[in-house]
């Protein structure tokens, strides 16, 4: 584990929407923030060959800019989150 890592939240949370070719992340929702914590849900569509969604939810703590802790949960879904939702996939690509 790293601690004291240098950081700039607002740039952090466009390096997590960002995959290239290999997947579409929807823009991160903001669950909860304040001057220590951050926490945001996010969805993907992997194109491999044929779509697959999941969720992802990060919360971070940090302290005059650096990362004390991060963790990451995942979850795989069997279905497009964006049927059930007010957003399309082809916002994000």
């Amino acid at each position: 584990m790293r601690i004291g890592i240098e950081t700039n939240i607002e740039d952090d949370k466009v390096v997590a929407t960002t995959m290239g070719d290999m997947a579409v992340t929807k823009s991160p929702e903001v669950i909860y923030e304040n001057d220590e914590f951050l926490c945001v849900l996010a969805y993907q569509r992997i194109l491999d060959p044929e779509p697959r969604f999941r969720a992802f939810m990060t919360a971070i703590n940090y302290k005059e800019g650096k990362i004390l802790r991060q963790k990451t949960a995942l979850e795989e879904l069997d279905y497009d989150p964006s049927e059930h939702l007010d957003w399309n996939w082809e916002d994000y690509e």
